[in-house]
């Protein structure tokens, strides 16, 4: 069973988790610096039956979204342009599997 990640859990970047945790074929996390974010991705995937886990995580910290995406097979992002580059490129380099929103 793939382990997914998901960058950003801001209105998109949730919906986006918690659609792909629908699939049972899938583990998802979703990852944000803010805690209230992670908190409200949390409700909405109970109120849809849904499993996701949550990982706090300053990911335009270049090291810290490199070690948040290690031990994920799929990489998804739903992240701020203003980051969004360094994060493409930063999965990118990591051999990970990327599928974003902005880029």
């Amino acid at each position: 069973m793939p382990d997914a990640i998901v960058l950003g859990a801001g209105m998109v970047g949730s919906v986006m988790a918690c659609d792909l945790a629908a699939d049972a074929d899938f583990n998802v996390t979703i990852a944000d610096v803010r805690p209230g974010a992670l908190a409200a991705a949390q409700r909405r995937a109970a109120r849809l039956g849904v499993t996701l886990s949550t990982l706090e995580a300053d990911l335009g910290d270049v090291d810290v979204l490199r070690g948040a995406i290690e031990p994920f097979d799929i990489v998804l992002g739903a992240l701020a342009s203003v980051i969004g580059f360094q994060t493409l490129r930063t999965v990118i380099e990591s051999g990970k599997h990327f599928c974003d929103i902005c880029f």
